[in-house]
């Protein structure tokens, strides 16, 4: 299945993808975009939330989806967002799948209290 983008991402990992995302959201209050390459389809979002007792800008990761799990594919562009992120905080929105709550939590993010389902967070000071 294919995800119509607001450009074309065609033959760009979804790491670049994300960059040109992140451009395009600067300017806006909120955006959203399907990525997708061979290898994984992420649905990313720019968000105000509440988180940790402050209303902040977050660069959400709401949907993921890995061609082949167990491979670091995930983890990788995981930690990529992360540190691409202009935003104060990464956000996983509803996770689901108890495999990555424990890689999220041994990799720095907290749980968002008061969430269900389960939703995960890292401020970008630490």
């Amino acid at each position: 299945m294919k995800f119509k983008t607001w450009v074309e991402n065609e033959n760009k990992p979804v790491i670049e993808q994300l960059k040109d995302f992140i451009e395009m959201a600067k300017g806006r209050i909120n955006a959203n975009q399907w990525l997708e390459d061979d290898m994984m389809k992420v649905y990313v979002r720019k968000s105000s939330r509440l988180v940790s007792g402050q209303r902040m800008n977050t660069l959400d990761i709401a949907n993921i989806d890995v061609t082949e799990p167990g491979h670091g594919t995930g983890g990788k562009f995981f930690e990529q967002a992360h540190e691409m992120n202009p935003w104060l905080a990464t956000y996983f929105e509803s996770v689901l799948n108890n495999r990555l709550g424990r890689y999220l939590l041994k990799h720095g993010y907290k749980i968002d209290p008061g969430v269900f389902p389960l939703s995960y967070y890292k401020l970008k000071s630490g």
